[in-house]
């Protein structure tokens, strides 16, 4: 009997995305399965490639028969690296994000497959478990006294690492040589799993009584989770409880026998939320993220998929994480863009994939935040979830008092430095009263760009069309190529000493904060101080035990973080996000203000926040100060209806990039053009605009254009959009073209 096996080869290129059929060999029949990986002659040439076996049949269609199919030549991996659930939501990611099946594929198998395997740690072992001290003194000579020790040590400690064995029996290599080559001992190679190495905060392992907000969401989801189907948004207020909401299910949960993802949109909670989670349940969490060594995800991985753990913890890539019993799906903070993947294809949104995991796998999402992103509402108002509301504080701890200080009138009243007299003043008293304030910037670095006053130039990274940001170690840099060079001290253009600073950055908040309070005991966490391994858990760790009065950062100390002595939450300018060429700049102004707003007055202490705008009248700013959600909700809606945004209508954005400006801008042409062929202008619920630059034009020596569709009707326009995609990559990619779908992008920059 013959077997036949789909094969998916590895390859991100389109015109090998299809599956391939395969003859199974009679001596490879055992062990082809599906989702193990696979090497297969391909092409005239017959090349070697890998691909994954996706599908196994005993015929095949007629006309490959008489063509003739070709042999796997062997199997890689012993075990399947997915199985058919996995699969599915592969197939799905294709379908919805318009990726190749590799690219799909390519999120739900181990993390390194091709460049990591296990870990072993050598030892000496017994060769014989069954023979007794008295049994070895009869075959080994009474005068070999160190071989005589070894096997004594090996009875009573079992396999020993070898230096460790000769140290104990006080003896060299050469008896060790003798009881090998007598077949008395052997050495064995044993898993060694590499352990992430994460300092985590300290957690609070009691089990806190639940309000009776917290008992009703508990009660409701729990119901949900007995019949392995559901979906919920817990809108609550920052400090309502939500984290205990979830422990509380994810026990429930684990008493079912069911396992849980837990998804935070940040690597920057990992280490605090990860304490918590870890002092409940143990042994019992996995932590799996991109700052883990290749190694130790690839072990992370595997732990996760044999069962060992029953809960993970990680950003958007842990949705992927290979549970057996998968039960419930946690996603923390659902607004959070970072949940979008935006530089890789697939550019999936994790909460879409854990909706997708949910009802392929039986399962429980439950989404939490205090602002939830304007689809998510939306949807939750008319049924797709069950909202649950929770809009009071733990022990009705009051929300903080939030005031705007305008900033155009402060400096009319004379005041040019970085701190409004409000702010300078709100400083001085935490010092004076010994307790903690954050400052929040959405900028790093010191200053936002260089320009020359005399003629105008402004100094950018000349592999993107990006302006360099000054750091204080005198060094121009760019924020997405990481080129840097020193500042110039007259313009590179004009070359007349008329070079200046502009904006605000981190560093400079820094620099300011030390000039005006000596005194202060400063932290400052940004993607320039979080770069190297456990650097965010030592800062957040400092910062909890009083070591600083003041935490100076970018989003990433925005949401999650909970730090009783925090009275006072500085934003030093709420306009970074508000002026952003994107029509979420509103919703993503009010998250930022709101969510960093939460983080003062967690604790007995009342807490106040101080944001400076030069913008005040602003809904949403307006919005965020009263903490009404509804009010800047019920105004954005309106808007997104007029304009046919999101949620009302889908939009697709078609990025054409490569380092040939006329080649990428050909390829952009000639797509649009086939798409006008096929009438997609002629709907009256879709529109495609013209190509056009991106607003960040080049990036690392790539030109960027891109095409933007708006349709409500998407899935029926979706199979001829990608056919010409496909066909123009395809056509443009031996010219280093690339082209890539995001659909509902969260950021168009």
């Amino acid at each position: 009997m013959n077997l036949y096996a789909k094969v998916v080869i590895i390859s991100s290129t389109y015109h090998l995305d299809s599956v391939f059929t395969y003859r199974v060999p009679q001596q490879l029949i055992s062990t082809v399965g599906l989702g193990v990986r696979v090497q297969v002659p391909f092409g005239p040439g017959d090349g070697k490639k890998e691909g994954y076996v996706v599908g196994t049949d005993c015929e095949i269609e007629p006309e490959l028969k008489k063509k003739g199919v070709k042999d796997i030549i062997s199997v890689l991996d012993p075990q399947p690296v997915f199985n058919q659930k996995a699969l599915d939501l592969a197939l799905w990611l294709q379908q919805r994000y318009l990726c190749t099946i590799t690219q799909a594929i390519q999120c739900i198998i181990p993390p390194g497959i091709k460049q990591v395997s296990f870990k072993h740690r050598k030892k000496v072992a017994l060769v014989n478990d069954d023979m007794t001290m008295e049994d070895y003194r009869e075959v080994i000579s009474p005068r070999a006294k160190s071989q005589l020790r070894m096997v004594e040590l090996l009875l009573q400690h079992g396999p020993l690492e070898r230096n460790a064995l000769l140290k104990m029996a006080r003896a060299g290599d050469s008896p060790l040589r003798e009881l090998i080559s007598k077949n008395i001992v052997k050495i064995i190679y044993l898993p060694q799993e590499r352990t992430p190495d994460m300092e985590i905060l300290e957690g609070d392992e009691q089990v806190h009584t639940l309000t009776s907000d917290q008992l009703e969401a508990v009660d409701r989801i729990s119901q949900a989770l007995e019949n392995r189907r559901g979906r919920f948004l817990i809108h609550g207020v920052t400090g309502s409880g939500k984290t205990e909401i979830y422990m509380a299910l994810i026990k429930k949960a684990m008493d079912m026998g069911l396992q849980s993802i837990v998804l935070v949109p940040e690597i920057s909670l990992t280490p605090q939320i990860l304490s918590r989670f870890k002092a409940r349940f143990g042994s019992q969490v996995a932590v799996f993220h991109s700052r883990l060594s290749a190694g130790e995800r690839f072990d992370q991985w595997h732990r996760i998929a044999r069962g060992d753990v029953k809960v993970v913890l990680g950003p958007r890539s842990a949705i992927f994480s290979p549970f057996k019993s998968l039960g419930l799906i946690i996603m923390d903070e659902e607004h959070e863009t970072s949940y979008k993947s935006s530089d890789l294809s697939p550019k999936y949104h994790a909460r879409e994939v854990a909706m997708m995991r949910c009802h392929l796998e039986g399962g429980v999402l439950v989404l939490g935040s205090a602002t939830p992103s304007i689809e998510t509402y939306y949807h939750a108002k008319r049924g797709r979830y069950s909202l649950i509301s929770i809009d009071k504080r733990i022990n009705n701890i009051k929300m903080p008092e939030v005031r705007l200080v305008d900033m155009r009138e402060e400096l009319l009243q004379g005041n040019r430095t970085i701190f409004s007299r409000l702010l300078f003043h709100g400083i001085k008293d935490i010092l004076n009263n010994g307790e903690q304030a954050m400052l929040f910037l959405n900028r790093r670095g010191f200053s936002t760009f260089v320009s020359c006053r005399a003629c105008g130039f402004i100094l950018k990274c000349p592999d993107c069309d990006i302006a360099l940001t000054y750091h204080t170690d005198g060094m121009l840099k760019c924020h997405y190529c990481g080129f840097s060079r020193p500042n110039p001290k007259s313009c590179p253009k004009c070359s007349r000493n008329y070079i200046k600073y502009f904006g605000i950055g981190t560093q400079r908040v820094e620099k300011e904060l030390k000039k005006y309070f000596p005194q202060c005991r400063v932290l400052r966490m940004d993607v320039d101080t979080t770069s190297a391994k456990g650097s965010h858990t030592r800062i957040l760790k400092a910062f909890s035990q009083g070591k600083a009065d003041v935490l100076i950062g970018t989003q990433m100390i925005a949401k999650g973080l909970d730090f009783p002595n925090i009275t006072l939450v500085g934003v030093v300018l709420a306009d970074t996000t508000l002026n952003l060429p994107d029509f979420r700049s509103s919703e993503k102004t009010f998250q930022l203000i709101t969510q960093v707003a939460g983080r003062a007055g967690r604790g007995d202490k009342a807490g106040r926040v101080i944001v400076q705008t030069y913008q005040p009248e602003h809904f949403s700013l307006i919005a965020a100060m009263h903490h009404d959600y509804n009010a800047f909700y019920d105004r954005e809606i309106l808007m997104r209806k007029q304009l046919n945004y999101p949620p009302f209508a889908e939009m697709v954005r078609i990025l054409f990039t490569g380092e040939d400006r006329e080649q990428v801008i050909q390829a952009g042409k000639d797509a649009y053009k086939e798409m006008q062929g096929f009438g997609i202008n002629d709907r009256d619920n879709t529109r495609c605009l013209n190509l056009a630059p991106a607003p960040l034009a080049r990036i690392r020596k790539r030109h960027r254009w891109q095409i933007i569709i708006k349709t409500k009707e998407f899935d029926k326009l979706r199979e001829q959009i990608f056919d010409i995609i496909k066909q123009t990559q395809k056509r443009y990619q031996h010219k280093g073209v690339a082209i890539s779908v995001d659909r509902n992008p969260t950021n168009l920059l």
